[in-house]
């Protein structure tokens, strides 16, 4: 298992600040036949869901029509529901595509929403911990195929001076966690990010998984799936009167306000504060488009 600890622009998002509370869930299928080149985006295939924090859900599968002497299969579903991320990539490489300078490919999809906070009953300056459960699997076929090549990255991003935590140890600076190389994760991540009391400020919560297949290292027939639809689950959004170097005390009068419709507090975000739209309700459309606020990572 590798975690690699960075900002998520680093890690390949290209964000923009948010001019809304909203939430989005997105997929895209790419291929690259030179090492040298830019990859290639498949654009009969990128889906976007728009929806809420509160509920947020999209199914996808692509089929190259366009391949010839191969096959390009992929597919996945990323959701939101009352906060919790979850998203699941496959993608499966048969035949022979053309080498060039080496061939590659994956499937991504990205859950993220936006949610504006407010904090209040302290003075100053205070950290907000937001600790995360993080669950999930990759299954390869052949054995180990692609696990290394393939990833699951948790970012909590909009917030300058942001540390994060993986169980116990020691912080480390970033707002985002790249996981590579595990058949099974189960993992306490914990972001703590600094804020002005009774200051507005924005955060980001993201998951992004992708399933890669790379022919430098494996040679086609080769299935990956990535599997993580019930996995990001924020367990404790607690309030300290320090930083994140130095919490200091808990501030058990803090207040957590939010334009996402979310009630977050020191249980995560409390079951049943909000009324969790039926998937026909929810359900918005979607959208073929390349862009709308965030391009999916090539990594």
């Amino acid at each position: 298992m590798r975690l690699r600890f960075a900002s998520a622009a680093a890690l390949g998002f290209m964000l923009a600040a948010p001019a809304f509370a909203g939430a989005l869930v997105q997929a895209g299928v790419f291929e690259n036949f030179d090492f040298t080149n830019a990859p290639v985006l498949q654009t009969d295939y990128v889906n976007q869901q728009q929806g809420t924090a509160v509920f947020d859900d999209l199914a996808w599968a692509f089929n190259c029509n366009t391949c010839v002497n191969y096959t390009l299969q992929a597919s996945g579903e990323g959701k939101i529901v009352d906060g919790v991320l979850g998203a699941q990539s496959s993608l499966s490489v048969t035949g022979n595509p053309p080498l060039g300078a080496g061939y590659s490919a994956w499937g991504t999809t990205t859950s993220d929403y936006d949610d504006t906070l407010k904090i209040g009953g302290g003075s100053g300056l205070g950290v907000l911990a937001l600790r995360y459960l993080f669950e999930g699997s990759a299954t390869e076929t052949p054995s180990n195929a692609g696990v290394d090549q393939s990833s699951a990255t948790l970012s909590v991003s909009g917030v300058a001076g942001t540390k994060v935590q993986v169980n116990s140890s020691p912080l480390s600076n970033g707002d985002s966690i790249k996981s590579t190389g595990d058949i099974n994760y189960n993992f306490l991540f914990t972001f703590y990010i600094p804020f002005a009391y009774d200051a507005p400020f924005n955060i980001e919560p993201s998951l992004s998984v992708t399933a890669k297949i790379d022919q430098r290292f494996q040679t086609p027939p080769v299935t990956v799936t990535w599997d993580f639809l019930h996995t990001a689950e924020l367990q404790s959004a607690i309030v300290y009167d320090g930083t994140p170097d130095s919490l200091g005390p808990q501030n058990n009068l803090a207040t957590i306000a939010g334009t996402a419709g979310l009630d977050y507090g020191p249980n995560g975000i409390t079951a049943g504060a909000v009324a969790t739209p039926e998937p026909s309700s929810a359900w918005l459309g979607l959208l073929v488009l390349p862009y709308l606020r965030k391009k999916l990572s090539m990594l």
